[in-house]
């Protein structure tokens, strides 16, 4: 039987002698994807960048779990001086944040290049 192709994959870059790291986040991000999603997460703060880009440009569909996973990322962020960065999103992953009211919560660039 052939295996079903990933519905989600993450990959990592640094810069700046990894003080900066981007997260490339490519598919679908929801119930059964989050786990990879928050795994690339946790390794990307495990490395104790001063920012973290995580690029959604290439995320078709985000659910409240992928939302829930962002919003657990930045809290465990809060106070250590990390800054957090999304970009590219789409028009439903900005809508997701606009309904949630969490819009204000992130900061937001049009481009992972910003």
């Amino acid at each position: 039987m052939e295996q079903p192709p990933d519905l989600l994959t993450v990959s990592r870059e640094t810069a700046d002698g990894g003080r900066a790291v981007r997260l490339r986040v490519v598919g679908e991000i929801d119930m059964s994807t989050v786990p990879t999603f928050e795994k690339a997460l946790s390794s990307a703060l495990d490395e104790e960048p001063d920012r973290l880009m995580i690029d959604l440009s290439e995320v078709n569909f985000m659910d409240s779990s992928g939302l829930n996973s962002l919003v657990r990322a930045r809290n465990a962020m809060e106070g250590t001086g990390v800054q957090l960065v999304i970009s590219g999103v789409s028009d439903q992953v900005r809508r997701l944040f606009e309904v949630s009211g969490l819009m204000t919560a992130f900061m937001f660039v049009h481009s992972s290049h910003e």
